[in-house]
């Protein structure tokens, strides 16, 4: 965990590839983000990489269950409940299955040393300049209420990664996603219009980059080379724009609550919709990528009812994991 730690940014949020190489030079990959948090279970200091969107309070939660009912391989505890400090030895059994005695498909030969990862480098390969980034999307069904959207400091963005073999236009395809926290002066705020009826959608500005990624390793002995390039976010540039869209979509009569004249409901927590073409860059690449920012305490959704009606969530309770929130006058059908 310690090495990951030196390529984390301020939220502790790493950007990983997972890439597989065959022995011909064939490589795929994929991107994708955690975020490092450490917590304190039973006097130990558990480390662990998480979802980037995941809240504080649920990852110390999970951490400690999952603690109570594992074997920490390095200190030889079980932690289980009726276990506590019991040594590794004890609890596991002793007899060892001979080798002749396993399933058939379950003794792997393993040839040593037969591919061997070398070290890679990455160099920005291009420019891709500044693209419009979907962040939020919001309805209000009638004139009685109102909707706006703030993007802070802190706020992170779940943006689409791209792959290609060879950096040429049209040969990029989606290969996964890079966590990016907007890191901004902590006193910046990109507040969107407050909006009444319509169905709106709010953008704004990531940069872009794509990245030369040159690997060596030995096959069978021999040094071989491979390169690829990814396509992702570089940093988080600003700027506001809200686009309508038509109508809000109908959410399920089953998802949706009342709101009395000149109540208010805002949401900061739980994760909103994947855009799956959030980010333009079919001009550039040949393909958009995917989108999603969850609302938090530094990206905030909030309405306002000058008439009485009702908050809806997409897929789910408004309060819960609403994925999109949408103000009616009156409850579906």
């Amino acid at each position: 965990m310690a090495d990951l730690q030196s390529g984390a940014d301020g939220d502790n949020i790493v950007d990983m590839s997972l890439t597989t190489t065959t022995p011909d030079g064939t490589s795929s990959s994929f991107a994708f983000s955690r975020r490092l948090v450490n917590t304190d279970v039973l006097g130990l200091t558990i480390e662990a990489a998480v979802d980037p969107e995941m809240p504080s309070d649920l990852i110390s939660d999970l951490i400690a269950d999952l603690t109570q009912q594992v074997v920490v391989p390095l200190t030889g505890l079980v932690l289980g409940e009726n276990a506590l400090g019991g040594r590794l030895q004890d609890v596991l059994p002793s007899e060892t299955v001979p080798e002749n005695l396993l399933p058939e498909d379950e003794v792997v030969p393993i040839e040593e040393d037969a591919i061997v990862p070398k070290n890679c480098s990455t160099t920005v390969a291009k420019d891709l300049g500044q693209r419009v980034t979907e962040v939020n999307a919001a309805g209000v069904g009638w004139a009685g209420a109102t909707t706006d959207f703030e993007y802070t400091n802190g706020a992170t963005s779940t943006l689409g990664v791209a792959v290609s073999m060879n950096g040429t236009m049209g040969s990029w395809s989606a290969g996964g996603s890079s966590s990016l926290q907007k890191q901004v002066d902590s006193t910046s705020t990109v507040g969107f219009p407050v909006k009444s009826t319509g169905y709106w959608h709010r953008k704004t500005y990531f940069r872009y980059k794509s990245y030369k990624i040159e690997c060596w390793y030995s096959a069978y002995g021999v040094v071989k080379r491979t390169v690829r390039y990814e396509a992702r976010p570089s940093n988080f540039v600003g700027g506001a724009t809200t686009v309508g869209v038509g109508t809000p979509p109908t959410p399920p009569r089953a998802n949706c609550a009342p709101q009395e004249a000149g109540s208010r409901f805002s949401r900061n927590s739980s994760t909103a919709t994947t855009w799956s073409n959030g980010v333009a860059l079919k001009n550039v690449l040949g393909v958009d990528l995917s989108s999603r920012t969850g609302y938090s305490k530094t990206a905030k959704i909030k309405f306002e009812y000058t008439k009485a009606g009702w908050i809806c969530g997409t897929q789910g309770d408004p309060g819960d994991t609403p994925r999109t929130l949408i103000a009616r006058k009156n409850r579906p059908s």
